[in-house]
């Protein structure tokens, strides 16, 4: 309940199994298409991840003219 924090709209796809985090095997594809903090707005942040056996990779990038991220 934070007035600071605007509208937030996440499309969500996951798969996944497994007992705990060393047996996992799982995949996610996430597009944050808005997400919104005071004035600043990150628009379309895509978030992708593939996990076997508890290992894995989760990777994003996003630019603009405030933010530079790699995410690996």
């Amino acid at each position: 309940m934070n007035p600071n924090f605007r509208e937030l709209s996440v499309a969500l796809t996951s798969t996944g199994s497994g007992k705990n985090m060393q047996d996992l095997d799982a995949t996610l594809n996430t597009t944050i298409s808005k997400f919104q903090l005071e004035k600043y707005l990150i628009k379309d942040l895509h978030v992708e991840g593939d996990v076997n056996n508890g290992k894995g990779k989760i990777t994003s990038t996003y630019k603009d003219e405030n933010l530079n991220l790699d995410l690996n």
